[in-house]
């Protein structure tokens, strides 16, 4: 890449990348949108132009499973889970129905059911001879553990997603019971799969770089002259990108006339009304030179101009 091409070449997002790295370093989302700031989009449209050019290359890819905390997982933090807040009503105000529960709570009965069915699995609660929810002996002592560690979870993942690699086994296990891929609306976590591209520089992103150095190229010019800057003077020192006056404009598709239309017009000019037809000088002319010709000729003449919007032979 020629020096004096390389700010006018490259977009901004993409100087930005070949000042900030070395052929050595390790290229990633991740890694791009710390560093730089680059949000999703950024990031995958600045590698894949780099990549497009030769400037950096794929060196690897794995997938990951990271964990998001959901609406419901904030919520849950702040107020308890559905579990926790079921067995401290119970434990307060003794053995309760169902649909006193969900009363109690404010939470709608089907979630009450389904947490109940959870909590008697684990032997934490239990349903009395008159169909009411009881604590279990011992069962709030053996809720603590759980509620300890999926809080820590949900305290982690409000601060960033969990990758399933850097979590412990009981902790990933954990994790998965309270996570969906899709609906994740009622659980805790979002269950969500990324495929992860590492790069690395290559000789002519180097050179680029090199290149973009010597010109003085920042990545920060200005891409569009504002009135801000007009008002302040700024333009006067403002480095600005330069354009390529030569890049053929975007095809703006244009209107077409409505056939039915122009033939009403055309009638108008020629002084009938709708439903009238008038032979043009041109058209008598060319009538009577048709009738002089063999009748094939003349048929197949007269079906074209019926078949025409304006009557012509």
């Amino acid at each position: 890449m020629a020096e004096s091409t390389a700010p006018r070449e490259l977009h901004p997002l993409e100087v930005k990348v070949l000042l900030q790295y070395k052929q050595a370093d390790v290229i990633s989302q991740a890694r791009l949108a710390a560093d730089l700031g680059y949000n999703t989009g950024q990031v995958n449209q600045a590698l894949s132009w780099l990549s497009a050019k030769g400037f950096v290359e794929e060196t690897a890819r794995a997938s990951r499973v990271l964990y998001e905390i959901t609406d419901f997982g904030r919520e849950s933090l702040l107020k308890g889970t559905y579990e926790q807040r079921i067995v401290d009503l119970v434990a307060a105000q003794g053995a309760l129905g169902l649909p006193d529960i969900a009363k109690g709570l404010g939470i709608e009965a089907k979630d009450v059911g389904s947490a109940f069915g959870s909590l008697s699995k684990d032997k934490i609660l239990s349903m009395d001879a008159e169909k009411r929810a009881s604590l279990a002996p011992g069962g709030k002592e053996a809720l603590a553990p759980r509620q300890s560690s999926l809080r820590s979870l949900l305290e982690r993942a409000a601060k960033g997603p969990l990758d399933e690699g850097a979590l412990k086994p009981d902790e990933k296990e954990l994790a998965a019971s309270q996570a969906k891929k899709r609906g994740a609306a009622g659980s805790l976590f979002r269950l969500v799969e990324r495929e992860e591209v590492s790069y690395a520089m290559t000789a002519e992103g180097s050179s680029a770089a090199s290149a973009l150095k010597k010109v003085g190229a920042t990545g920060e010019e200005a891409g569009a002259l504002t009135t801000e800057m007009l008002k302040t003077g700024a333009w006067q020192t403002v480095q600005f990108r330069r354009y390529n006056i030569d890049v053929p404009p975007t095809r703006v598709p244009l209107g077409r006339g409505n056939p039915y239309c122009s033939f009403l017009a055309r009638l108008k000019e020629l002084g009938e009304a709708p439903g009238d037809y008038a032979e043009t000088a041109t058209e008598v002319q060319r009538r009577r030179e048709l009738v002089t010709r063999d009748p094939v000729t003349i048929a197949s003449t007269m079906a074209a101009a019926e078949g025409s919007a304006y009557g012509a032979y």
